[in-house]
Protein backbone atom coordinates (compact mmCIF):
# COMPACT_ATOMS: atom_id res chain seq x y z
CA UNK A 1 0.00 0.00 0.00
CA UNK A 2 1.49 3.32 -1.10
CA UNK A 3 1.94 6.08 1.51
CA UNK A 4 -0.59 8.95 1.45
CA UNK A 5 0.42 11.94 -0.65
CA UNK A 6 1.24 15.14 1.16
CA UNK A 7 -1.07 18.08 0.55
CA UNK A 8 0.51 21.18 -0.86
CA UNK A 9 -1.90 23.36 1.13
CA UNK A 10 -3.11 22.34 4.59
CA UNK A 11 -6.73 22.63 5.66
CA UNK A 12 -5.68 25.07 8.40
CA UNK A 13 -4.14 27.39 5.81
CA UNK A 14 -7.25 27.16 3.67
CA UNK A 15 -9.37 28.12 6.68
CA UNK A 16 -7.22 31.19 7.27
CA UNK A 17 -7.55 32.28 3.64
CA UNK A 18 -11.29 31.63 3.63
CA UNK A 19 -11.70 33.56 6.88
CA UNK A 20 -9.68 36.46 5.49
CA UNK A 21 -11.90 36.79 2.41
CA UNK A 22 -15.03 36.39 4.50
CA UNK A 23 -13.86 39.25 6.75
CA UNK A 24 -13.37 41.46 3.69
CA UNK A 25 -16.80 40.48 2.38
CA UNK A 26 -18.48 41.23 5.69
CA UNK A 27 -16.62 44.56 6.02
CA UNK A 28 -17.78 45.65 2.58
CA UNK A 29 -21.32 44.55 3.38
CA UNK A 30 -21.27 46.40 6.71
CA UNK A 31 -20.07 49.60 5.03
CA UNK A 32 -22.69 49.23 2.31
CA UNK A 33 -25.45 48.94 4.88
CA UNK A 34 -24.01 51.82 6.89
CA UNK A 35 -23.81 54.15 3.88
CA UNK A 36 -27.24 53.03 2.71
CA UNK A 37 -28.69 54.09 6.02
CA UNK A 38 -26.69 57.31 6.54
CA UNK A 39 -26.37 58.67 2.98
CA UNK A 40 -28.65 61.67 3.68
CA UNK A 41 -26.26 62.76 6.44
CA UNK A 42 -23.27 62.28 4.12
CA UNK A 43 -24.95 64.37 1.42
CA UNK A 44 -25.77 67.09 3.94
CA UNK A 45 -22.19 67.20 5.25
CA UNK A 46 -20.75 67.31 1.74
CA UNK A 47 -23.13 70.12 0.82
CA UNK A 48 -22.04 72.09 3.87
CA UNK A 49 -18.41 71.44 2.90
CA UNK A 50 -18.98 72.67 -0.67
CA UNK A 51 -20.58 75.87 0.61
CA UNK A 52 -17.76 76.37 3.10
CA UNK A 53 -15.14 75.88 0.37
CA UNK A 54 -16.85 78.40 -1.89
CA UNK A 55 -17.24 81.12 0.72
CA UNK A 56 -14.08 80.46 2.76
CA UNK A 57 -11.87 80.25 -0.33
CA UNK A 58 -13.75 81.10 -3.54
CA UNK A 59 -12.47 79.91 -6.92
CA UNK A 60 -9.95 82.13 -8.74
CA UNK A 61 -11.35 84.81 -11.05
CA UNK A 62 -11.45 84.16 -14.79
CA UNK A 63 -10.23 87.70 -15.58
CA UNK A 64 -7.34 89.70 -14.11
CA UNK A 65 -6.34 93.31 -14.91
CA UNK A 66 -2.64 93.97 -15.47
CA UNK A 67 -1.17 97.51 -15.56
CA UNK A 68 1.89 97.58 -17.81
CA UNK A 69 3.59 100.74 -19.10
CA UNK A 70 3.88 103.07 -22.04
CA UNK A 71 3.04 101.55 -25.43
CA UNK A 72 6.15 100.11 -27.05
CA UNK A 73 8.08 99.95 -23.76
CA UNK A 74 9.66 96.97 -22.03
CA UNK A 75 6.76 96.74 -19.55
CA UNK A 76 4.29 96.22 -22.37
CA UNK A 77 6.42 93.40 -23.79
CA UNK A 78 6.59 91.70 -20.37
CA UNK A 79 2.82 92.05 -19.89
CA UNK A 80 2.13 90.41 -23.26
CA UNK A 81 4.25 87.41 -22.30
CA UNK A 82 2.34 87.08 -19.05
CA UNK A 83 -0.92 87.30 -20.97
CA UNK A 84 0.13 84.38 -23.19
CA UNK A 85 1.11 82.39 -20.11
CA UNK A 86 -2.26 82.90 -18.42
CA UNK A 87 -4.09 81.96 -21.61
CA UNK A 88 -2.78 78.42 -21.15
CA UNK A 89 -4.82 78.24 -17.94
CA UNK A 90 -7.98 79.73 -19.47
CA UNK A 91 -7.61 82.97 -17.51
CA UNK A 92 -7.88 86.29 -19.31
CA UNK A 93 -5.16 88.80 -18.46
CA UNK A 94 -6.34 92.25 -19.55
CA UNK A 95 -3.27 94.42 -20.18
CA UNK A 96 -3.87 98.12 -19.49
CA UNK A 97 -1.39 100.80 -20.67
CA UNK A 98 -0.09 103.43 -18.27
CA UNK A 99 2.43 106.25 -18.11
CA UNK A 100 4.87 104.24 -16.03
CA UNK A 101 5.68 102.39 -12.78
CA UNK A 102 4.93 105.27 -10.41
CA UNK A 103 1.55 105.83 -12.04
CA UNK A 104 0.85 102.10 -11.69
CA UNK A 105 1.37 102.23 -7.92
CA UNK A 106 -0.77 105.35 -7.56
CA UNK A 107 -3.57 103.78 -9.54
CA UNK A 108 -3.47 100.52 -7.54
CA UNK A 109 -4.00 102.31 -4.23
CA UNK A 110 -6.71 104.57 -5.65
CA UNK A 111 -10.07 103.01 -4.70
CA UNK A 112 -11.93 105.29 -7.10
CA UNK A 113 -9.95 104.11 -10.13
CA UNK A 114 -11.87 102.07 -12.67
CA UNK A 115 -11.25 99.37 -13.58
CA UNK A 116 -9.57 98.04 -10.47
CA UNK A 117 -5.92 97.08 -11.07
CA UNK A 118 -5.13 93.58 -9.80
CA UNK A 119 -1.50 93.33 -10.90
CA UNK A 120 1.07 95.92 -11.92
CA UNK A 121 4.71 96.32 -12.87
CA UNK A 122 6.65 98.96 -10.98
CA UNK A 123 10.18 99.83 -9.94
CA UNK A 124 11.70 98.83 -6.63
CA UNK A 125 12.18 101.87 -4.43
CA UNK A 126 9.18 103.88 -5.64
CA UNK A 127 6.71 102.67 -3.00
CA UNK A 128 8.12 104.94 -0.29
CA UNK A 129 6.70 107.93 -2.21
CA UNK A 130 3.16 106.47 -2.42
CA UNK A 131 0.62 106.46 0.41
CA UNK A 132 -1.58 103.38 0.93
CA UNK A 133 0.86 100.69 -0.25
CA UNK A 134 -0.02 98.64 2.84
CA UNK A 135 -2.96 97.26 0.81
CA UNK A 136 -0.53 95.80 -1.73
CA UNK A 137 1.63 92.67 -1.74
CA UNK A 138 5.05 92.19 -3.32
CA UNK A 139 5.59 88.99 -5.33
CA UNK A 140 9.22 89.67 -6.19
CA UNK A 141 11.43 91.45 -8.69
CA UNK A 142 11.57 89.96 -12.17
CA UNK A 143 14.23 91.92 -14.11
CA UNK A 144 16.91 94.56 -13.90
CA UNK A 145 16.14 98.15 -14.92
CA UNK A 146 19.55 99.81 -15.35
CA UNK A 147 19.83 103.56 -14.88
CA UNK A 148 21.73 104.81 -17.92
CA UNK A 149 23.34 108.25 -18.18
CA UNK A 150 24.11 109.14 -21.78
CA UNK A 151 25.65 112.47 -22.85
CA UNK A 152 26.85 114.08 -26.00
CA UNK A 153 30.63 113.87 -26.11
CA UNK A 154 31.01 117.62 -26.61
CA UNK A 155 28.92 118.45 -23.54
CA UNK A 156 30.31 116.21 -20.84
CA UNK A 157 30.03 117.60 -17.29
CA UNK A 158 33.06 118.91 -15.45
CA UNK A 159 33.05 116.74 -12.35
CA UNK A 160 34.97 116.60 -9.13
CA UNK A 161 34.45 113.14 -7.61
CA UNK A 162 31.37 112.07 -9.54
CA UNK A 163 29.86 113.17 -12.85
CA UNK A 164 26.40 113.44 -11.21
CA UNK A 165 27.71 116.53 -9.43
CA UNK A 166 27.85 118.31 -12.79
CA UNK A 167 24.53 117.17 -14.22
CA UNK A 168 22.42 119.77 -12.44
CA UNK A 169 23.55 122.38 -14.95
CA UNK A 170 22.86 120.22 -18.01
CA UNK A 171 19.71 119.96 -20.08
CA UNK A 172 18.64 116.37 -19.61
CA UNK A 173 15.60 114.42 -20.71
CA UNK A 174 14.30 112.52 -17.67
CA UNK A 175 11.20 110.75 -18.99
CA UNK A 176 7.48 111.36 -18.63
CA UNK A 177 5.61 111.92 -15.36
CA UNK A 178 4.88 108.60 -13.65
CA UNK A 179 7.78 106.74 -15.27
CA UNK A 180 9.92 106.60 -12.14
CA UNK A 181 13.04 107.87 -13.90
CA UNK A 182 12.54 111.35 -12.45
CA UNK A 183 12.15 109.92 -8.92
CA UNK A 184 15.29 107.77 -9.18
CA UNK A 185 17.33 110.68 -10.58
CA UNK A 186 16.13 113.08 -7.88
CA UNK A 187 17.26 110.66 -5.18
CA UNK A 188 20.74 110.46 -6.66
CA UNK A 189 20.88 114.27 -6.82
CA UNK A 190 19.72 114.53 -3.21
CA UNK A 191 22.57 112.27 -2.06
CA UNK A 192 24.94 114.79 -3.64
CA UNK A 193 23.15 117.65 -1.83
CA UNK A 194 21.77 118.89 -5.15
CA UNK A 195 18.23 119.94 -5.89
CA UNK A 196 16.02 119.38 -8.88
CA UNK A 197 15.96 122.34 -11.30
CA UNK A 198 12.90 122.32 -13.49
CA UNK A 199 14.51 124.72 -15.98
CA UNK A 200 17.33 122.29 -16.78
CA UNK A 201 15.50 118.96 -16.84
CA UNK A 202 13.01 118.22 -19.59
CA UNK A 203 10.03 116.02 -18.70
CA UNK A 204 9.05 114.23 -21.89
CA UNK A 205 8.91 110.78 -23.44
CA UNK A 206 12.07 108.71 -23.72
CA UNK A 207 11.60 108.46 -27.47
CA UNK A 208 11.50 112.26 -27.82
CA UNK A 209 14.49 112.71 -25.51
CA UNK A 210 16.59 110.28 -27.58
CA UNK A 211 15.73 112.18 -30.75
CA UNK A 212 16.63 115.50 -29.09
CA UNK A 213 19.98 114.19 -27.87
CA UNK A 214 20.89 112.93 -31.34
CA UNK A 215 19.89 116.29 -32.87
CA UNK A 216 21.71 118.32 -30.21
CA UNK A 217 18.59 119.84 -28.61
CA UNK A 218 19.48 118.14 -25.31
CA UNK A 219 22.84 117.62 -23.63
CA UNK A 220 21.94 114.16 -22.49
CA UNK A 221 19.27 111.80 -21.23
CA UNK A 222 18.60 109.62 -18.22
CA UNK A 223 17.04 106.30 -19.24
CA UNK A 224 15.76 103.47 -17.10
CA UNK A 225 15.45 100.82 -19.77
CA UNK A 226 16.86 97.55 -21.10
CA UNK A 227 20.23 97.68 -22.79
CA UNK A 228 18.80 95.94 -25.86
CA UNK A 229 15.90 98.37 -26.21
CA UNK A 230 15.43 100.42 -29.37
CA UNK A 231 16.16 103.71 -27.59
CA UNK A 232 19.38 102.46 -25.99
CA UNK A 233 20.69 100.92 -29.18
CA UNK A 234 20.08 104.19 -31.09
CA UNK A 235 22.20 106.10 -28.58
CA UNK A 236 24.94 103.49 -28.12
CA UNK A 237 25.47 103.23 -31.87
CA UNK A 238 25.84 107.01 -32.26
CA UNK A 239 29.44 108.30 -32.37
CA UNK A 240 28.24 111.57 -30.80
CA UNK A 241 26.97 109.95 -27.61
CA UNK A 242 28.86 108.31 -24.75
CA UNK A 243 27.68 106.15 -21.85
CA UNK A 244 28.77 107.43 -18.43
CA UNK A 245 29.40 105.48 -15.27
CA UNK A 246 29.25 106.92 -11.74
CA UNK A 247 32.54 106.45 -9.94
CA UNK A 248 30.90 105.81 -6.57
CA UNK A 249 28.34 103.16 -7.45
CA UNK A 250 29.03 101.14 -4.28
CA UNK A 251 28.30 104.22 -2.16
CA UNK A 252 24.97 104.75 -3.91
CA UNK A 253 24.18 101.06 -3.44
CA UNK A 254 24.84 101.29 0.31
CA UNK A 255 22.78 104.45 0.69
CA UNK A 256 19.92 103.15 -1.51
CA UNK A 257 19.96 99.38 -0.85
CA UNK A 258 17.27 98.62 -3.43
CA UNK A 259 19.76 99.61 -6.14
CA UNK A 260 22.00 96.93 -7.59
CA UNK A 261 25.46 97.38 -9.10
CA UNK A 262 25.83 95.84 -12.57
CA UNK A 263 28.85 95.41 -14.80
CA UNK A 264 29.02 96.07 -18.54
CA UNK A 265 32.08 94.10 -19.65
CA UNK A 266 34.58 95.67 -22.05
CA UNK A 267 33.47 95.27 -25.68
CA UNK A 268 30.15 93.64 -24.74
CA UNK A 269 28.01 96.31 -26.47
CA UNK A 270 30.04 96.40 -29.68
CA UNK A 271 32.91 93.96 -29.87
CA UNK A 272 34.24 95.30 -33.20
CA UNK A 273 34.52 98.88 -31.97
CA UNK A 274 35.27 97.73 -28.40
CA UNK A 275 32.33 99.52 -26.78
CA UNK A 276 32.72 100.11 -23.92
CA UNK A 277 36.49 100.52 -23.92
CA UNK A 278 36.71 99.14 -20.36
CA UNK A 279 34.48 97.46 -17.78
CA UNK A 280 31.80 99.83 -16.54
CA UNK A 281 29.86 99.77 -13.30
CA UNK A 282 26.30 101.09 -13.45
CA UNK A 283 23.38 101.34 -11.05
CA UNK A 284 20.15 99.47 -11.57
CA UNK A 285 16.77 99.24 -9.97
CA UNK A 286 14.55 96.21 -10.62
CA UNK A 287 11.13 95.58 -12.09
CA UNK A 288 8.81 94.63 -9.22
CA UNK A 289 5.66 92.56 -9.57
CA UNK A 290 3.00 93.95 -7.25
CA UNK A 291 -0.56 92.73 -6.59
CA UNK A 292 -3.54 93.69 -4.50
CA UNK A 293 -3.17 92.00 -1.12
CA UNK A 294 -6.59 90.34 -1.45
CA UNK A 295 -5.87 88.89 -4.90
CA UNK A 296 -6.71 85.20 -5.00
CA UNK A 297 -3.73 83.05 -3.86
CA UNK A 298 -4.04 80.85 -6.94
CA UNK A 299 -3.58 83.89 -9.22
CA UNK A 300 -0.60 85.02 -7.16
CA UNK A 301 0.90 81.57 -7.52
CA UNK A 302 0.40 81.63 -11.30
CA UNK A 303 2.10 85.04 -11.48
CA UNK A 304 5.13 83.67 -9.63
CA UNK A 305 5.14 80.60 -11.83
CA UNK A 306 5.05 82.86 -14.90
CA UNK A 307 7.90 84.94 -13.49
CA UNK A 308 10.04 81.83 -13.05
CA UNK A 309 9.36 80.72 -16.62
CA UNK A 310 9.63 84.14 -18.30
CA UNK A 311 12.25 85.92 -16.20
CA UNK A 312 14.26 82.97 -14.90
CA UNK A 313 16.35 82.67 -18.07
CA UNK A 314 19.76 84.26 -18.55
CA UNK A 315 19.99 87.76 -20.08
CA UNK A 316 22.63 90.41 -20.66
CA UNK A 317 22.88 91.24 -16.93
CA UNK A 318 21.11 88.33 -15.22
CA UNK A 319 22.35 84.80 -14.84
CA UNK A 320 20.12 81.76 -15.03
CA UNK A 321 17.61 81.73 -12.15
CA UNK A 322 18.61 85.19 -10.88
CA UNK A 323 14.95 86.17 -11.02
CA UNK A 324 12.47 86.27 -9.46
CA UNK A 325 13.95 87.51 -6.20
CA UNK A 326 13.13 89.77 -3.24
CA UNK A 327 14.79 93.18 -2.94
CA UNK A 328 11.87 95.55 -2.21
CA UNK A 329 11.67 96.55 1.46
CA UNK A 330 8.63 98.86 1.58
CA UNK A 331 5.77 96.74 0.21
CA UNK A 332 4.96 93.70 2.33
CA UNK A 333 6.02 90.41 0.78
CA UNK A 334 3.23 88.11 -0.31
CA UNK A 335 2.93 84.98 1.89
CA UNK A 336 2.29 82.99 -1.30
CA UNK A 337 5.58 84.20 -2.78
CA UNK A 338 7.49 83.59 0.44
CA UNK A 339 6.24 80.02 0.60
CA UNK A 340 7.12 79.46 -3.07
CA UNK A 341 10.67 80.78 -2.68
CA UNK A 342 11.10 78.71 0.48
CA UNK A 343 9.57 75.40 -0.62
CA UNK A 344 9.26 75.63 -4.38
CA UNK A 345 6.24 74.62 -6.45
CA UNK A 346 3.56 72.79 -4.40
CA UNK A 347 3.38 69.00 -4.73
CA UNK A 348 -0.12 69.01 -6.26
CA UNK A 349 0.89 71.54 -8.92
CA UNK A 350 3.82 69.37 -10.01
CA UNK A 351 1.60 66.34 -10.63
CA UNK A 352 -1.90 67.61 -11.44
CA UNK A 353 -3.51 70.14 -13.81
CA UNK A 354 -3.80 73.63 -12.32
CA UNK A 355 -7.61 73.58 -11.97
CA UNK A 356 -7.57 70.23 -10.15
CA UNK A 357 -4.63 71.15 -7.93
CA UNK A 358 -6.32 74.43 -7.05
CA UNK A 359 -9.62 72.67 -6.27
CA UNK A 360 -7.94 70.12 -4.01
CA UNK A 361 -5.96 72.85 -2.32
CA UNK A 362 -9.17 74.75 -1.52
CA UNK A 363 -10.75 71.51 -0.33
CA UNK A 364 -7.81 70.90 2.01
CA UNK A 365 -8.31 74.41 3.38
CA UNK A 366 -11.60 73.37 4.98
CA UNK A 367 -10.91 69.65 5.29
CA UNK A 368 -9.70 69.80 8.89
CA UNK A 369 -12.65 71.91 10.11
CA UNK A 370 -14.94 69.57 8.18
CA UNK A 371 -13.44 66.50 9.82
CA UNK A 372 -13.63 68.14 13.23
CA UNK A 373 -17.34 68.76 12.60
CA UNK A 374 -18.28 65.61 10.71
CA UNK A 375 -16.22 62.94 12.48
CA UNK A 376 -18.08 63.09 15.81
CA UNK A 377 -21.40 62.97 13.95
CA UNK A 378 -20.42 59.93 11.87
CA UNK A 379 -18.86 58.29 14.91
CA UNK A 380 -22.03 58.72 16.96
CA UNK A 381 -24.38 57.32 14.30
CA UNK A 382 -24.05 53.63 15.26
CA UNK A 383 -24.61 54.47 18.94
CA UNK A 384 -27.52 56.73 18.08
CA UNK A 385 -29.02 54.01 15.90
CA UNK A 386 -28.69 51.46 18.71
CA UNK A 387 -30.21 53.85 21.26
CA UNK A 388 -33.07 54.59 18.87
CA UNK A 389 -33.85 50.88 18.51
CA UNK A 390 -33.53 50.39 22.26
CA UNK A 391 -35.97 53.25 22.91
CA UNK A 392 -38.53 51.77 20.53
CA UNK A 393 -38.17 48.30 22.08
CA UNK A 394 -38.46 49.64 25.63
CA UNK A 395 -41.48 51.69 24.65
CA UNK A 396 -43.04 48.50 23.30
CA UNK A 397 -42.03 46.71 26.51
CA UNK A 398 -43.94 49.32 28.51
CA UNK A 399 -47.13 48.57 26.59
CA UNK A 400 -46.49 44.84 26.85
CA UNK A 401 -45.94 45.01 30.62
CA UNK A 402 -49.10 47.09 31.04
CA UNK A 403 -51.09 44.42 29.18
CA UNK A 404 -49.51 41.61 31.21
CA UNK A 405 -50.41 43.30 34.52
CA UNK A 406 -53.95 43.85 33.35
CA UNK A 407 -54.24 40.16 32.43
CA UNK A 408 -52.89 39.11 35.81
CA UNK A 409 -54.74 41.52 38.08
CA UNK A 410 -57.90 42.55 36.27
CA UNK A 411 -58.68 40.06 33.51
CA UNK A 412 -62.06 40.63 31.89
CA UNK A 413 -63.28 37.90 29.48
CA UNK A 414 -65.51 40.41 27.74
CA UNK A 415 -62.39 42.35 26.65
CA UNK A 416 -60.85 39.34 24.95
CA UNK A 417 -61.09 40.98 21.51
CA UNK A 418 -59.47 44.16 22.84
CA UNK A 419 -56.63 42.18 24.44
CA UNK A 420 -55.93 40.43 21.16
CA UNK A 421 -55.99 43.67 19.17
CA UNK A 422 -53.62 45.40 21.61
CA UNK A 423 -51.23 42.47 21.48
CA UNK A 424 -51.43 42.33 17.69
CA UNK A 425 -50.63 46.04 17.52
CA UNK A 426 -47.62 45.63 19.82
CA UNK A 427 -46.32 42.80 17.68
CA UNK A 428 -47.00 44.70 14.44
CA UNK A 429 -45.03 47.70 15.75
CA UNK A 430 -42.18 45.41 16.76
CA UNK A 431 -42.06 43.84 13.30
CA UNK A 432 -41.60 47.26 11.67
CA UNK A 433 -38.43 47.98 13.66
CA UNK A 434 -35.31 47.86 11.46
CA UNK A 435 -32.45 45.85 12.92
CA UNK A 436 -28.75 45.95 12.07
CA UNK A 437 -26.15 43.31 12.87
CA UNK A 438 -25.87 42.51 16.58
CA UNK A 439 -29.07 44.39 17.37
CA UNK A 440 -31.04 41.35 16.18
CA UNK A 441 -30.61 39.70 19.59
CA UNK A 442 -32.65 42.41 21.36
CA UNK A 443 -35.26 42.36 18.61
CA UNK A 444 -35.90 38.63 18.65
CA UNK A 445 -35.83 38.50 22.44
CA UNK A 446 -38.60 41.12 22.41
CA UNK A 447 -40.59 39.06 19.90
CA UNK A 448 -40.14 36.06 22.15
CA UNK A 449 -41.55 37.96 25.11
CA UNK A 450 -44.56 39.03 23.03
CA UNK A 451 -45.29 35.36 22.36
CA UNK A 452 -44.99 34.69 26.07
CA UNK A 453 -47.68 37.28 26.87
CA UNK A 454 -49.81 35.85 24.05
CA UNK A 455 -49.51 32.41 25.68
CA UNK A 456 -50.54 33.91 29.05
CA UNK A 457 -53.57 35.49 27.37
CA UNK A 458 -54.65 32.18 25.87
CA UNK A 459 -54.33 30.46 29.25
CA UNK A 460 -56.76 33.00 30.71
CA UNK A 461 -59.13 32.58 27.77
CA UNK A 462 -59.09 28.80 28.15
CA UNK A 463 -59.80 29.03 31.88
CA UNK A 464 -62.75 31.29 31.23
CA UNK A 465 -63.99 29.03 28.42
CA UNK A 466 -63.62 31.72 25.77
CA UNK A 467 -61.55 29.30 23.67
CA UNK A 468 -61.46 25.55 23.89
CA UNK A 469 -58.38 23.61 24.86
CA UNK A 470 -58.28 22.06 21.41
CA UNK A 471 -57.64 25.44 19.67
CA UNK A 472 -54.06 26.06 18.70
CA UNK A 473 -52.49 28.53 21.12
CA UNK A 474 -48.98 29.88 21.07
CA UNK A 475 -46.73 28.36 23.69
CA UNK A 476 -44.54 30.26 26.09
CA UNK A 477 -40.90 30.65 25.07
CA UNK A 478 -38.34 28.29 26.50
CA UNK A 479 -37.44 29.14 30.05
CA UNK A 480 -41.08 29.84 31.01
CA UNK A 481 -43.64 27.51 32.47
CA UNK A 482 -46.02 25.62 30.23
CA UNK A 483 -43.63 26.08 27.25
CA UNK A 484 -43.84 22.95 25.10
CA UNK A 485 -43.47 23.99 21.47
CA UNK A 486 -42.09 27.40 20.45
CA UNK A 487 -43.11 26.87 16.83
CA UNK A 488 -46.86 26.75 17.47
CA UNK A 489 -48.74 29.54 15.67
CA UNK A 490 -51.25 31.88 17.23
CA UNK A 491 -54.90 31.57 16.35
CA UNK A 492 -55.86 31.91 12.72
CA UNK A 493 -57.52 35.29 13.08
CA UNK A 494 -54.52 36.93 14.77
CA UNK A 495 -52.00 35.41 12.39
CA UNK A 496 -54.03 36.52 9.38
CA UNK A 497 -54.18 40.06 10.73
CA UNK A 498 -50.38 40.12 11.27
CA UNK A 499 -49.74 38.93 7.74
CA UNK A 500 -52.01 41.66 6.42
Amino acid sequence: MSPPRKRLVSDNFKDHILGFFQDIQWSILAWYRYVKETWPIFVTLLSITAVAIYFAEPPPPSKVTFAAGVPGGSYEDIAKRYKDFFKRYDIELEVLPSTGPLANLQRMVDHTASPRIDVALTQSGLASDVAGVDQLAYLGSIDYEPIFFLMRKDRLPQTRDDFIDGLSDKRLGIGEPGTGTKVQFERLLALNDLTFKVSNFVVQSDQQSVADVLSGELDGVVLVDGIQSKNMQALLNSPEVVLLSPSRVQAYHRLLPYLDVLTIPEGSINLVDNVPAKDMKILSTTTALVVQKDLHPAIQFLLIKAAVEISGTASFFARQDTFPKFNESVIVRSPVAQEYFLKGSPYLDRHLPFWLAELLDRFAYVLMPFLAFAYPILLSLPGYRHKRLTRRIWNSYGKLKELELELSDDFDPLKAEQYLERLDQIESDAMRVKIYGSQGADYFKHRQHIHFVRAVLYEHLQKEGVVSGTEAAPSKPMGHEAGVNPNLRSDTRTETRNQG
